[in-house]
């Protein structure tokens, strides 16, 4: 699984709790996995900035993109704990938190992966020519 190093600097945040408080953080995990199956956001983005606007929105981005990401590459509880302590340097309790918001929706984020390309009606047996007129004035 390849995730983009911007994402895993961006969701280290997680660790700081003056940026990003554990209250902040969860209405951030209930917007990501509601938007993620198709859902509306349960909390508006601009609601939730404390000092740092950008830090939190690049944050939840990040957020939704791995999540994506995990749910896609069909990663079990342990690896997602294990890519998140590790790599995004996430303390245990705030992985544990993601993983739990994970698992309950982890089956509507399959289907909302295997949804996606399947709304628009597919066209089959067409018959198609380029056929052109010449005009002599």
């Amino acid at each position: 699984m390849k995730i983009n190093d911007n994402y895993k600097n961006s969701l280290a945040f997680a660790q700081n709790g003056s940026i990003i408080t554990d209250a902040i953080y969860k209405k951030l995990l209930e917007n990501c996995f509601s938007v993620l199956i198709g859902k509306e956001e349960v909390y508006s983005i601009n609601s939730l900035y404390n000092s740092k606007p950008d830090v939190i929105k690049g944050f939840y981005a990040a957020l939704l993109a791995v999540s994506a990401e995990f749910a896609r590459n069909n990663l079990n509880r342990e690896e997602i704990l294990q890519f998140l302590t590790s790599d995004c340097s996430f303390t245990q309790q705030r992985a544990k938190i993601y993983v739990e918001f994970f698992e309950n929706d982890r089956r509507g984020l399959e289907i909302a992966l295997l949804n996606i390309g399947n709304c628009l009606p597919h066209v089959t047996d067409v018959k198609w020519k380029i056929d052109y007129i010449v005009k002599v004035r």
